[in-house]
């Protein structure tokens, strides 16, 4: 038994994603934990409720915008505003500077080019989910799943049923489905060039 884990509850922030890591490593290694009867404070989940990350809020930060109760914003107010608090983001961050998520610190500046290399969780993706990335020699590879790292057009050429996988049995995005597509397309291709002695 986990002694430790006795009588305890817990808190702490996204706590929910680490306690199912702990679960499974204890169960693994024999020892039966789990959360019955424990109480849990996600203190994530408490910010997030009391401080929405929404875009009313967004608008009230960056614009002083308020909206009234539950009100519903057109597709056209939504895009018209929508534009204003790009306009306020960019009028406030502008010279501001930027630890990254690698630690690398970065001064903002308003080019599209910086904002999304900063702000663009799937930059350098070829897709919507970031499945797929180019890597330093510029290269499609696999971000996740068995396969991560792995140059494309070479896993799939070698798998057919995995590329069978991904583009009909898998629930990937659309888009996803076709850049896949389209590099084993280009690769199958470019094999079916090589003369034998290549192959």
């Amino acid at each position: 038994m986990l002694k430790f884990t006795e009588g305890c509850d817990f808190a702490g922030f996204n706590v929910n994603f680490d306690l199912r890591f702990l679960i499974e490593e204890c169960n693994r290694c024999g020892f039966d934990f789990n959360m019955i009867g424990k109480k849990v404070v996600d203190l994530m989940e408490m910010y997030h409720s009391m401080e929405p990350r929404d875009f009313k809020t967004a608008m009230n930060f960056y614009c002083q915008e308020t909206f009234k109760g539950k009100e519903i914003l057109s597709s056209e107010d939504i895009n018209k505003k929508g534009v204003k608090l790009l306009s306020s983001m960019i009028n406030k961050y502008n010279d501001k500077t930027f630890e990254t998520r690698e630690g690398v610190v970065e001064k903002i500046d308003n080019s599209i080019e910086t904002l999304n290399r900063l702000f663009n969780r799937n930059n350098g993706s070829l897709d919507s989910a970031g499945f797929i990335k180019l890597n330093a020699n510029g290269r499609p590879v696999f971000t996740r799943g068995k396969c991560e790292g792995a140059l494309v057009s070479d896993t799939l050429l070698s798998d057919k049923s995995y590329y069978d996988f991904l583009t009909i049995k898998s629930d990937l995005p659309a888009d996803t489905k076709s850049v896949i597509r389209k590099i084993y397309a280009k690769a199958e291709a470019a094999n079916a060039k090589k003369t034998p002695q290549q192959a």
